[in-house]
């Protein structure tokens, strides 16, 4: 389930620590799956080759490649 799909708390997860963990994958394209724990922190899930990811039906595909496109640019 993503998380605009369920009722959670507003916390976000923690960036700079992920960042360190994503640049340990010896890949430019992959994806992430994190979750928030029951009790507090995060964990990692799976890491996935980033051409084989899907995303939600309700996200809005346009915004995400905006939003990429900015942050490449």
């Amino acid at each position: 389930m993503y998380r605009d799909e369920a009722e959670c708390a507003a916390e976000t997860a923690p960036a700079a620590e992920l960042r360190a963990l994503a640049a340990r994958v010896k890949s430019r394209f992959f994806t992430m799956d994190v979750a928030a724990l029951l009790h507090g922190g995060w964990t990692v899930i799976e890491v996935g080759d980033g051409q084989v990811s899907g995303s939600p039906d309700h996200a809005d595909r346009r915004a995400f490649y905006q939003e990429l496109a900015a942050r490449l640019g």
